[in-house]
């Protein structure tokens, strides 16, 4: 009788082992192959009423592996500029940009990039 339960015993710490094992591969896995997670953040969601709503400090800290600003866009020298009025600091203000990479202060790993263009930009700069 005492060896059945031992028997028993093993098999529920056996199973235990099992999924500790399991998630550990999971997480290793994920680690080596890594994974993108991209939040496309765009610059005029700021304008929306009510709960559409949305400012850069609203992304949930560790929701993106990478965000995606948009927009910018090009001049005819290939300089990159600021799309909106408000995307670069002033004297007055913090700028979209700043508030974006700001959330690196929490989230030192995180990407940003920058969208260029957009449909009403066309594509007459890029080509």
């Amino acid at each position: 009788m005492l060896k059945c339960r031992s028997v028993q015993v093993l098999q529920g710490d056996m199973n235990w082992i099992m999924i500790t094992l399991f998630i550990i591969l999971a997480n290793a896995i994920t680690v080596v192959n890594g994974y993108v997670r991209g939040c496309y953040y765009t610059n005029w969601a700021q304008y929306r009423q009510g709960e559409g709503k949305f400012l850069p400090e609203d992304i949930p800290i560790g929701l993106c592996t990478h965000i995606l600003y948009a927009f910018a866009k090009v001049d005819e020298k290939g300089t990159s500029m600021a799309f909106e009025w408000n995307d670069e600091d002033t004297e007055w203000s913090k700028g979209m940009y700043s508030r974006v990479i700001k959330l690196r202060e929490n989230d030192p790993t995180l990407k940003i990039l920058l969208s260029y263009g957009g449909y009403n930009f066309g594509s007459s700069t890029f080509t």
